[in-house]
């Protein structure tokens, strides 16, 4: 079963897919300032046409679960990938953004002024 957002590249650019499948699969890791700034990575990548996805917690998304006891096995810890989701006002704080697949020129285009992490 393959992510969402590789399901969606190989429908819309399958070339695009087979060559970071094939050649490279290349992931980095690069440390943004605020949340906001991870927003602004995923509103700009959208803008220019980059797959990306936003990774968010649960709980951030639907307020703490019913059951709170430490010794629960509560999900509200666990991170879900939102798509394509429409923000009214406050947008939650994401804990990461997934550019990519995407030329390195374009994803350079992007975040190149952020640093390793």
């Amino acid at each position: 079963m393959t992510p969402p957002i590789l399901d969606s590249l190989l429908k819309h650019n399958p070339d695009l897919f087979n060559a970071w499948f094939n050649y490279s699969q290349a992931k980095v890791a690069l440390k943004a300032s605020s949340h906001e700034e991870l927003w602004d990575l995923y509103d700009k990548a959208k803008i220019n046409g980059i797959q990306c996805g936003i990774v968010l917690d649960e709980k951030e998304l639907f307020g703490q679960s019913k059951s709170s006891s430490s010794s629960s096995s509560s999900s509200s810890s666990l991170s879900i990938e939102i798509e394509e989701k429409k923000w009214n006002e406050t947008r939650p704080r994401p804990y990461c953004v997934a550019l990519g697949p995407a030329s390195v020129e374009s994803i350079t285009n992007i975040s190149g002024h952020l640093k390793l992490l």
